[in-house]
């Protein structure tokens, strides 16, 4: 008879629900249940079975199998978690509806405290009851089947009568517990060198003591080279926790030995006194058996039958008669309902997967402890029906036995031996120590969600057209995988693109459920999901809070691993032992990885490529992770087998501006605009905002007011309120600036400031950076001083407030680290304040526009540091960064002319050839910047860094200069419209390779400070004029809100984005302008053109309406609007329309004059000051005389005047009466 084992593990969720402290304690008395009981082995009579061929069983068989194989332990089945609680509920234990408990976000139950039952006592007694054989025939059968065949000649007499002592001295109960001839593998867990095939005589493992019995011959003693063997035996067995006594045959029959004794003494008394003498029908026992024991044998046996399916054992018809023999505890009926639940919803999903047969019962045995309910999924797949005995033909008989292990014969069992059936197996518990829970192959599913057009305001058609695409039935696998009630906006949306295998990127706000997208998805289709974190602490995160879920099939490789650990977790990624794996960007660039990556799609399909807080891209692969712009290559590259299509790639970010979304498209090719999923609305009605607005140096007395007054604005004791309460901390996030020491916007100094020291930045090191986030998480410590890198993506429910100290650099860094906050749902229970300084504000109308940036930092530097205001600051951190666009052409042009030109010297036009660019710690980014320019050009096709030798391997193709500037149109045209790349590309210096790439390097350049630089500080510029106007929370929300979301303007605005003026036109602009009908309009407008301002920031006519938007918006100050203004007659210089530059300034001019009266004369006189047309100053006193004080009037005047004499003057005939007169 041959057999296979398989491994499951799972829980009740309500175990770990509701307290974290006590969830610890509880899942680690769990686990060491579970464990034990984790195994099942199958074996079949017929020695002719193997996995399946057939792809819709292979695609059943591996979704189920990931997710039962999820966690281990994972959660059961939700259903059948329900009716387990309500049979409890009537033994005395309480729960808590976590739908009333998490606001209408969760499902399912969590303990209650006040309980009539000691929960602590009842895992205890679940534990021994893990030990306990439920029947006396059973006892007997599995001492008699010990031994199988082919190892009883492994047996020696001396044996035979130590087994048998162990019976007689002390119970046959007891005495059933040995396993005889077993594998050393099986106990350690895992194969090991120096002990292969090796077996033991005796092994039993006990209320977690284990030990191993060898009855020596004297050859034992005598022979030196067996003598050793035993050493290295007994060495490994103690490493893997086994100890070992050694007893020679002689003295086998003394039963007052030192053996005896010890195994009396340290296995047999704990083993009768909470084993043996354990009363299975006291209260006590069957919560115990209910809420432990019977969901993990349930759980088991589903998996058991995905199994017999998988490997063909199972019937492949449309309907099929089984027979179902119980020896003990029923738990097959409950996993039969459980396993066609799960897969009928998923035929529900897709017809790629296999369809069961219907299956006809007859069942001997015990009734189930929990009612198998038969209703659901239908009874048209299951029918039961409880006999007796039977002597009709089956097309499989099932035995199982949930306390008997592997080889034994069951009593029933032996009573229907004679019953023919088509497949038979029995099911047992296994007792190995290893693991069986390798991924299983399949090719991927087909999803179709297209949904019917039904009639607006028609719910039930609607109802019944989702039903028809199959999204109703993801609503189960959310509720029963996941335990959340609904889905969120969002959510579905980006899951159904996701499973039909279509790239994505996802903008939802902080707090809206990203993470579960590609969870979800990722679940449901089978192999790896390839996730890419910007930050090691955000990659333990979101590991750890997998873990929470039931989740342990996610891996990471990080640099907190060292190089053993590294190693491992490599080839455990190339085995296929993780749904989903976690990297830094980084890691697509290193050549062993790629390897492992390779080895993992020739076995099991990447099902998912994931950039997590997607914004990354942008924001830093043009900064200092040039890594960020390579992943959609290295995707397409790396995760799919030759000739195979690659994987979906999806975007997650919580904080993207349109320009940073148009980025992202960009750089990940992703260029459907359907492909961007967009929330209906990002208000979090959790967070209450305020605004401080302090001198620069008056910061830290502000930060000491505030936290003393943070107790009256929740209404709490402020003697209590930043005392360790566990989940009930009121805990607090200090955004910082930036990671420095010395500076007093630092974090380590704000953290001084405080008095607490906790602190979390970049530059620590990644252990220090997750002992603070994990003692944060686990409410350790109150309040954390943090740079935006701990702003992504940590999820903590009872964060209660943000203070930014300093603005960030958009509007969206700030809603997501401010939505930290607020994540239990509850409105108004959060607070996010901004410590904000408007300081030396005019020196930016001299700084944003300089595309010189080192004289720019030299004009910011002429201020004290502690005197620059927010917006400074910010723009001295961003030309950090982009110093100085003169040398960054230098340096690219070196590493070419001196790294690779030799490489390529003499080689023919399209020839390939490799090269190696060494690097220190200092260089490798600015070198790694350099070569991505050259691969954006073609020169060098890939590269990947090799760490250990601290270098960068490229591969480079010789091209012609001709190639060159077609690349760099290329390169213009993934950012601009195609007028604006010919414009800057077909004038190229194609004279020589030399003078092309040369050219070609400086525009590139030249292109990313002048564009993609300007988007950063117009962004930087949003935020602050946003702090700068704040009024109260609702205003200042709306201005967010306005910014973030689309409006009734979002969609003609985005048109004209890169569009020259002269495609959109005055009608356009004055068409908007005239449309506007209230105040509530025109705040709608001002977000809408910020926003799209962020994405092009000189756009003519997006400025024009932000101008006229300002001037009639009620909550922007005038400072705002004249600076508007002001930059927009600086732009306007450079228009070469004289008659439209006039007419965009008179409309200006014009809505000043009706809707900012006061601002007239200061911007009449300051369009003069720049712009003096005639033409201009004509219209303005032709309109607005009446409007202007006296010395704007004379003012205009003199300048006509001056025109007009200027012209005259010119006269001949005027010069002829000069010359009479005189």
């Amino acid at each position: 008879m041959l057999d296979i084992f398989t491994t499951a593990s799972a829980i009740p969720r309500f175990w770990v629900a509701i307290n974290q402290d006590q969830a610890e304690r509880y899942l680690k008395k769990l686990t060491s249940t579970t464990d034990r009981l984790k195994n099942i082995s199958l074996e079949f009579k017929d020695d002719d079975f193997y996995p399946t061929d057939t792809p819709s069983v292979q695609l059943l068989t591996a979704v189920i199998d990931k997710i039962l194989s999820r966690g281990k332990p994972t959660f059961i089945n939700l259903e059948f978690e329900d009716n387990i609680v309500r049979t409890l509920k009537k033994m005395g234990m309480n729960f808590i509806n976590l739908v009333e408990y998490t606001d209408g976000r969760e499902i399912g139950f969590g303990l209650d405290m006040k309980q009539t039952l000691d929960l602590e006592k009842t895992l205890d007694l679940a534990h021994n009851i893990s030990y306990k054989i439920h029947s006396k025939k059973l006892i007997d059968n599995t001492i008699r089947d010990a031994l199988k065949d082919e190892d009883k000649g492994l047996s020696s007499p001396s044996e035979e009568k130590f087994y048998n002592h162990i019976g007689d001295l002390f119970s046959k109960e007891f005495q059933s517990h040995f396993l005889r001839q077993a594998p050393i593998a099986d106990l350690i867990g895992t194969d090991h060198d120096d002990i292969q095939n090796s077996k033991v005589d005796f092994a039993i493992e006990c209320k977690l003591k284990r030990y191993v019995i060898e009855i020596d011959g004297e050859d034992h003693t005598s022979d030196a080279g067996i003598a050793e063997h035993d050493s290295v035996r007994d060495s490994v067995l103690n490493e893997y926790g086994w100890q070992v006594i050694r007893i020679k045959n002689e003295d086998v029959d003394d039963l007052n030995s030192e053996a005896y004794k010890t195994i009396k003494e340290e296995l047999y008394n704990d083993f009768n006194a909470n084993v043996e003498s354990l009363d299975l029908k006291s209260k006590e026992a069957k919560a115990a058996m209910l809420s432990v024991i019977l969901p993990q044998l349930v759980h088991r046996a589903t998996k058991a039958i995905n199994e017999l399916i998988q490997n063909q054992q199972f019937p492949d018809s449309e309907e099929a008669n089984i027979l179902l023999v119980e020896e003990d505890i029923p738990v097959m009926l409950n996993a039969f309902q459980i396993y066609y639940e799960i897969a009928c919803e998923l035929n529900e999903l897709s017809t790629s997967y296999y369809k069961l047969p219907k299956i006809n019962i007859d069942y001997i045995g015990d009734d189930p402890l929990v009612k198998v309910d038969i209703s659901y999924p239908s009874s048209k797949y299951l029918s039961v029906k409880k006999i007796k005995d039977s002597k009709k033909e089956y097309d499989l008989i099932i035995n199982n036995s949930s306390t008997g292990r592997t080889g034994v014969t069951g009593s029933k069992e032996s009573e229907l031996s004679n019953i023919k059936s088509k497949y038979w197996v029995r099911i047992r518990s296994s007792k190995t120590n290893k693991e069986e829970r390798e991924m299983k192959w399949s090719p991927p599913a087909t999803y179709d969600f297209t949904i019917r057009e039904t009639e607006a305001g028609d719910m039930e058609a609607q109802d019944e057209a989702y039903e028809d695409s199959g999204l109703l039935s993801l609503n189960y696998f959310l509720q029963d995988i996941f335990r959340k009630l609904h889905f969120w906006d969002g959510q579905l949306g980006t899951i159904s693109r996701l499973l039909e295998g279509k790239n994505t990127i996802v903008l939802l706000p902080t707090g809206g459920g990203k993470s579960l997208t590609y969870q979800f998805s990722g679940l449901l289709q089978p192999g790896s999901a390839l996730i890419i974190d910007p930050l090691v602490a955000l990659i333990n995160d979101q590991v750890a809070n997998l873990n929470q879920m039931g989740f342990d099939r996610a891996g990471y490789i990080s640099s907190l691993l060292d190089t053993s650990q590294r190693e491992s977790e490599l080839q455990k990624v190339a085995k296929g032992s993780y749904y989903y794996v976690f990297i830094a960007p980084e890691r697509m660039q290193m050549e062993n990885f790629r390897t492992q990556l390779k080895s993992l799609v020739a076995k099991f399909p990447i099902s998912l490529a994931v950039i997590d807080e997607a914004h990354c891209v942008s924001e830093w692969g043009h900064d200092f992770r040039p890594s960020y712009l390579h992943l959609g290559l290295n995707i397409n590259k790396y995760c799919s087998g030759d000739g195979e299509t690659p994987p979906p790639i999806v975007g997650l970010t919580g904080t993207a501006s349109f320009a940073v979304l148009t980025d992202i498209q960009i750089e990940l090719e992703i260029k459907e605009e359907e492909a961007v999923i967009l929330p209906k609305s990002f208000d979090r009605k959790e967070i209450l905002f305020n605004v401080s607005n302090v001198p620069a140096r008056d910061k830290p007395a502000e930060l000491r007011i505030l936290v003393d007054r943070l107790p009256r604005d929740f209404q709490k004791n402020p003697q209590t309120f930043f005392a360790l309460k566990g989940d009930k901390t009121n805990c607090g996030i200090i955004f910082a600036m930036h990671a420095g020491d010395r500076s007093s916007l630092g974090a380590p100094k704000i953290a001084n400031m405080r008095g607490h020291n906790n602190f979390f930045t970049g530059k620590a090191d990644s252990e220090t950076k997750i002992q603070t986030q994990n003692d944060f998480k686990k409410n350790r410590i109150q309040e954390i001083v943090a740079t935006k890198a701990f702003g992504m993506g940590i999820d903590k429910p009872n964060i209660a407030y943000t203070i930014h100290y300093s603005i960030p650099h958009s509007v969206e860094a700030f809603y997501q680290e401010a939505g930290r906050a607020g994540r239990n749902g509850i409105e108004g229970s959060a607070r996010s304040y901004v410590i904000y300084s408007h300081d030396n504000y005019e020196l930016i109308q001299q700084v944003i526009d300089n595309p010189d940036h080192e004289a720019a930092l030299e004009l910011m530097q002429q201020v004290g540091w502690d005197d620059k205001g927010d917006l400074l600051h910010q723009f001295w951190l961003l030309f950090q960064s982009y110093k100085n666009r003169e040398i960054e052409k230098e340096n690219i042009f070196n590493i070419w002319e001196s790294e690779l030109l030799p490489k390529m010297a003499g080689l023919p036009a399209g020839s390939t050839n490799t090269a190696q660019i060494k690097f220190d710690g200092q260089e490798r980014s600015d070198k790694e910047k350099s070569i991505f320019r050259l691969v954006q050009l073609g020169i060098i096709s890939d590269y990947d860094v090799d760490w250990q030798h601290r270098c960068f391997n490229l591969r480079v193709t010789s091209l012609s200069p001709d190639d060159i500037k077609s690349n760099l149109k290329n390169f213009f045209i993934r950012y601009k419209f195609e007028e604006f790349a010919e414009n800057n590309s077909d004038d190229v210096d194609v004279t020589d390779l030399e003078s092309a790439i040369k050219d070609s390097v400086s525009r590139m350049v030249d292109f990313v400070y002048d564009e993609l630089v300007s988007k950063r500080k117009r962004a930087m510029l949003t935020m602050a004029e946003i702090c700068n106007s704040f009024q109260s929370n609702e205003q200042f929300k709306e201005s967010i809100l306005n910014y973030l979301q689309e409006s009734e303007f979002t969609e003609e605005l985005r048109g004209w984005v890169n569009t020259p003026f002269d495609d959109i036109g005055m009608d356009s602009i004055e068409e908007i302008i005239n449309d506007i009908e209230d105040h509530e309009e025109s705040r709608r407008l001002v977000g809408t053109v910020r926003r799209m301002l962020d994405e092009d920031p000189d756009n003519f006519a997006l400025m024009m309406l932000s101008v006229v938007a300002r001037s009639r918006s009620q909550i922007e100050v005038e400072e705002s609007v004249l600076f508007e203004i002001n930059r927009f007659i600086g732009k306007l210089i450079q228009f070469d329309d004289q008659e439209v530059s006039d007419r965009l300034l008179i409309l200006i001019v014009k809505e000043l004059a009706e809707f900012r009266k006061s601002m007239v004369d200061d911007v009449v006189v300051s369009i003069i000051k720049t712009y003096s047309s005639q033409d201009f100053v004509r219209s303005a006193l032709s309109h607005f005389y009446e409007k202007l004080d006296t010395d704007t009037s004379q003012k205009l005047i003199s300048i006509l005047l001056a025109n007009t004499y200027s012209t005259i003057s010119k006269n001949s005939f005027y010069k002829s009466l000069i010359k009479q007169g005189g």
